[in-house]
């Protein structure tokens, strides 16, 4: 299976290409969530959080979170956002995103 991405400090960005699509789309609908309700937000920042929660801690059910209503959709990616340590790629304070494996 290609990977696509790269390792950063020790944290692992090297996900296949159909994840990788899928986490594209997941970022664009947070992207135009956070507009619609006058909020900022880096597009890259939040696409590197999710791959690193799904590569590095808890592997994320993509499709079926990218299907979520919008209330459990912006629970897993608000919880994600508030919750990442960036230098490990791992959640903190006890969350596990519904839409985790």
């Amino acid at each position: 299976m290609q990977q696509w991405g790269w390792k950063m400090n020790n944290i692992n960005f090297k996900t296949t290409k159909k994840d990788a699509s899928i986490i594209d789309v997941i970022t664009d609908r947070t992207y135009v969530w956070f507009e619609k309700h006058n909020h900022k937000i880096d597009f890259l920042s939040l696409q590197m959080d999710i791959i690193s929660v799904h590569l590095n801690d808890r592997p994320l059910r993509l499709a079926e979170l990218l299907d979520a209503d919008d209330f459990n959709f912006m629970h897993d990616i608000s919880g994600i956002i508030n919750n990442i340590d960036r230098k490990t790629g791992k959640l903190t304070n006890l969350f596990c995103p519904r839409y985790a494996k």
